[in-house]
């Protein structure tokens, strides 16, 4: 189903954003185990459809990215699933 959703909303008609509180990636072993759905259509949907979004050049995952980065100096929040995401 999110395979369908990414693929069909990709900016050209409607857009699919994921929400980060909900499973990703998923295969038939787990939810956030589908390495490209991960590495790619996750990071690509919130670059989709508003122009980069990050400014400055950068995608709007790259400023998620430095944000928390900044917000964050001390990885107290950090885990296994946002460095994969941010890699």
């Amino acid at each position: 189903m999110e395979r369908f959703a990414l693929d069909t909303y990709d900016g050209g008609h409607a857009l699919a954003r994921v929400e980060w509180s909900k499973g990703w990636g998923y295969t038939d072993a787990a939810a956030w185990s589908d390495e490209d759905v991960l590495a790619r259509s996750v990071p690509a949907s919130f670059d989709e459809g508003d122009g980069g979004g990050g400014g400055e050049g950068r995608s709007a995952g790259d400023e998620a990215a430095s944000i928390l980065e900044r917000l964050d100096p001390h990885q107290l929040y950090a885990n296994a699933s946002l460095s994969r995401l941010f890699s």
